[in-house]
Formats: structure tokens, sequence, C-alpha cells
């Protein structure tokens, strides 16, 4: 379990199978037209890593389609509805690294 700055939540990651979930609490819905976008970072990367919606109250659980490799990081963007190959705004969620 890794903690996340930005939101209410923590990153979940299999240390044998480096499969990650995100569990945000409370995340408001995304704006109109636009998506959150997972991303996996490492180093100087950034892979997409799964779109969702969010939805106010609601726990969100976001399966990550990408690993999560030691030393990697798990951060999260607002992108246009459908989602980017590389993230063009500054993530507000992130977290720590995974070990």
């Amino acid at each position: 379990r890794i903690p996340l700055d930005g939101a209410d939540g923590v990153l979940v990651v299999d240390g044998e199978t480096q499969e990650g979930n995100l569990l945000l609490f409370g995340l408001d819905k995304a704006p109109e037209a636009h998506t959150y976008e997972a991303w996996v970072i490492q180093g100087d990367e950034a892979v997409p890593a799964g779109l969702f919606s969010g939805g106010g109250e609601r726990t969100t659980v976001v399966p990550l389609s990408q690993p999560v490799p030691e030393g990697a990081i798990v951060a999260v963007t607002v992108e246009e509805a459908g989602g980017v190959e590389q993230p063009t705004q500054r993530p507000f969620i992130t977290s720590g690294q995974a070990a």
C-alpha cells in the first residue's frame, strides 16, 4: 500500500506481479468532455495506465493496465475524453514510489 498525494486514497501494488490498483475515495466526477487518466511513470517515461470518471461519494477502484515496477510512481491527470498518449496536464494525484 502506497499513500497518495492530492486525493484520499491509496495505490495497492502486488510485489510479485507488479499489478496495481488505485483506490480513491470521494473523488469528484471528471469535468464534462474530460476523463481522469492514470499514468505509470518511471524516470522521464509516462505510460497510459487507465481511464476513469470518478463519482463523488463512491470509492473508485481503478485496475491499472500497466505493471508498476519498483521505483515507479502512479499519477493522475485530467484529459480530453478518450484519453491521450502523453500527459497534457500536471498530475493532481501522485503516489509514492513502488517498492
